[in-house]
């Protein structure tokens, strides 16, 4: 049984319900070309995070005189590294406080916190000035545009490098290499367009659709209604078990039921969640993709098929 939650696109928590298992299986892949030293591919760029824990330390724990990492996972993971066939730098951080377990979301939700680092808009706009400068060195004896005097000319490279981000830029070019310079550049423009407009809106779209349901503690802590299938033991499971009020159980009778629910939410008439057993969840998830799984999977005695036998007495 599963508690379905109503977050779509989980991106930031780790989770999307529409990746294509391929991109996760070659984002798992150290490309290696003999020309450069690789870094392992990763959540975070060029680092790889971990827990300290605070129970379980035979699993992951740090030295405090040496300052590094040891126990099961490490040499797990570097017995793994030896097995490659050229080298992968990597490092350790360790994160947590050491009197509690972090969350996995707390991880996951630092692997972007801005689209673009400060590194990365630093280059970018040294990029565009140094394009403006090239484009001038190429231009400015053959083309009006780029003539004039020597503070015209410095605002008419500033213009001209930044206008080109939006495509916006007036000046011709009238050198053959001028043109192919020019190309080129806007074709770089373009990525660097599109991979600020995805991460932005991933970001925007995690803040967005975060939840304070995590599995099924906090929804048996919280006031939140509950969805449940209808004549299924879930029901009594939860009032008998789990003592939840029978006053926030809702029956719902199809999967219809399931995603309006689940898209009206509690403040609406709606429930937070839906509990149910999970050969029911995978069908409802292989038709509504845009609603995700919380938690993790929790078995209950009881079900099953049974006989009636008849005894006789000898």
């Amino acid at each position: 049984m599963e508690p379905l939650d109503r977050r779509w696109h989980v991106l930031g928590l780790g989770y999307d319900v529409d990746i294509d298992d391929r991109l996760i299986e070659s984002a798992a892949v150290v490309h290696y070309n003999g020309n450069m030293k690789p870094w392992l591919k990763l959540a975070i760029r060029r680092y790889k995070y971990i827990w300290e824990r605070f129970s379980f330390k035979d699993f992951v724990s740090k030295d405090n005189a040496t300052g590094s990492m040891k126990d099961y996972c490490i040499d797990v993971f570097t017995q793994a590294l030896t097995l490659l066939p050229y080298p992968v730098t990597y490092r350790f951080i360790p994160f947590g406080n050491d009197t509690e377990n972090p969350h996995y979301s707390q991880l996951v939700q630092m692997v972007a916190d801005n689209p673009f680092t400060l590194g990365m808009w630093c280059v970018t706009g040294l990029s565009f000035l140094v394009v403006g400068v090239v484009i001038w060195i190429l231009e400015h004896r053959i083309n009006d545009d780029f003539r004039g005097s020597p503070r015209q000319q410095i605002i008419t490279i500033v213009w001209f490098s930044f206008s080109t981000l939006f495509f916006a830029h007036r000046e011709n070019t009238m050198s053959t290499l001028g043109r192919g310079v020019l190309l080129i550049w806007l074709f770089v423009v373009l990525i660097i367009q599109s991979s600020y407009t995805a991460s932005l809106t991933s970001i925007l779209t995690v803040q967005q659709l975060d939840t304070s349901i995590r599995g099924l503690d906090d929804l048996k802590n919280s006031d939140y209604p509950i969805g449940f299938q209808v004549g299924s033991f879930v029901e009594e499971y939860m009032i008998k078990e789990l003592n939840i009020s029978q006053s926030r159980l809702k029956a719902l009778g199809s999967p219809d039921e399931y995603a309006e629910n689940l898209k009206l939410g509690p403040k609406k008439g709606g429930v937070m969640a839906i509990v149910d057993e999970r050969p029911y969840v995978e069908l409802f998830l292989s038709t509504y993709c845009k609603i995700a799984v919380a938690g993790s999977d929790f078995t209950s005695g009881g079900w099953g098929f049974f006989k009636l036998c008849k005894v006789r007495s000898v």
